[in-house]
Order: C-alpha cells, then sequence, then structure tokens
C-alpha cells in the first residue's frame, strides 16, 4: 500500500490546501496550479505510460471514448474539430484540457468520485449551462491528442474560454470545482478587458493683453 501511495504522490503532487467555493473573487496567478490540491503537471506525467507505449495509451484512449458516448452536454472534441468551431464562431466555447491518466481529471472531467460518469462534476457545470445557448462546454483528452496551437497548458485539467467576440482564449484561474464562481466567469464573457485610462486633456491659461 505505501508503494502505490507514494506513486500517487509522485504522479501527481499535491499541495496541502484547497480552495473554498466561493473563492474566485480573487483568483490564483497563473503559476499556483504547480501546488495545487485540484491539478497534475504535465511533467509529471508517469514515467510507466511512457515506458509501457502504445498498448497503455491505447487502453487510456479506449477509457476517454467510453465516457464520451455517456456524455450528454459535453462533447469530446480534436484539433481539427475546435479549429473549426473557433473558425465558424457561431457560440462562446468553455475547453476543458484533460488527461486519463490524471486522477483529477478522471474525478472531474470522466466520472464523479463514486465513478458514475453522468454525474461528473464537468457534466453537471455543463448541465447548468446548457439553457444558456450561447456557450458550449468541451472536452480535449491531451493523452489522444496534441494540444492545438494558442493553449499554452502546463497542467490539467487546465480550462479556457473562447469569446466569439475576441481572438484570444483565457484561461480560468480558480479552481474548477468552484463552480458558482466558474460560472459566473463563463457568462459574463471570461474575465473583463482591463479599462482603458481616458485621455489626459491639459489646457493652458493664456494671457491677456495688458
Amino acid at each position: 500500500m505505501k508503494s502505490v501511495f507514494f506513486a500517487l504522490i509522485w504522479a501527481c503532487p499535491i499541495a496541502g490546501f484547497r480552495l473554498g467555493r466561493n473563492s474566485t473573487s480573487k483568483p490564483l496567478v497563473a503559476n499556483s496550479p504547480a501546488s495545487s490540491s485540484w491539478a497534475c503537471q504535465l511533467k509529471d506525467r508517469p514515467s510507466q505510460l511512457r515506458a509501457a507505449g502504445a498498448a497503455s495509451d491505447a487502453a487510456l484512449k479506449l477509457h476517454a471514448r467510453a465516457a464520451d458516448t455517456n456524455s450528454q452536454y459535453v462533447r469530446a472534441v480534436d484539433a481539427t474539430s475546435l479549429s473549426a468551431m473557433i473558425q465558424a464562431a457561431e457560440t462562446d466555447l468553455l475547453i476543458v484540457f484533460y488527461a486519463p491518466w490524471c486522477p483529477h481529471c478522471k474525478t472531474y472531467v470522466m466520472h464523479d468520485a463514486s465513478g458514475n460518469e453522468d454525474q461528473a462534476p464537468l457534466e453537471l457545470l455543463a448541465k447548468e449551462l446548457a439553457p444558456n445557448r450561447g456557450v458550449k462546454v468541451l472536452k480535449y483528452d491531451i493523452n489522444e491528442h496534441k494540444p492545438p496551437v494558442g493553449f499554452a497548458l502546463e497542467h490539467v485539467p487546465t480550462i479556457f474560454f473562447k469569446s466569439r467576440q475576441r481572438t484570444n482564449p483565457v484561461e480560468f484561474q480558480g479552481d474548477p470545482h468552484d463552480f458558482a464562481g466558474l460560472e459566473e466567469w463563463v457568462l459574463k464573457g471570461g474575465p473583463e478587458p482591463e479599462p482603458q485610462a481616458a485621455p489626459q486633456v491639459v489646457v493652458l491659461a493664456t494671457k491677456g493683453k495688458a
């Protein structure tokens, strides 16, 4: 048991803290998931998967595809289909990048803590967002598909919001399990653009004639 425990800690290091459900009023800085309790670093992908080669990867892909068939609200995409949706700009996109080898991804994207696929937190979030037809929730398996250009990934799960009205996607910096904060962030269209300071007008006083 000890060897299994230490293997899990090595594969996906976590810190001894967790954000509350109402914590998005103070979002995390960009590099904070490196020590969070809800993300796995890509550099820490278990080496046994690389050593096992195609057989292990094939098993993970099969597991992911099986979960996709039961998804009612979350659509699985690859680089081609995601690019097409971005180019079409018919709707805003919430994209969750994940990997089946990450335990946090398993219990967030693929199923809940009890193994129920229809109760996966991402599935429940997408269900809540379903009435808002301007947002589609997508999941992208980086174990099966190479991450597309324009989405910088250091950990999984990573959530991006791609507005149809903006050029670049924006990463959500909070805890994905903070449903209230994430949903509010999505419905606002992602972070608001930084307000531009109004130009200052300097009026020079003129001297009257003597």
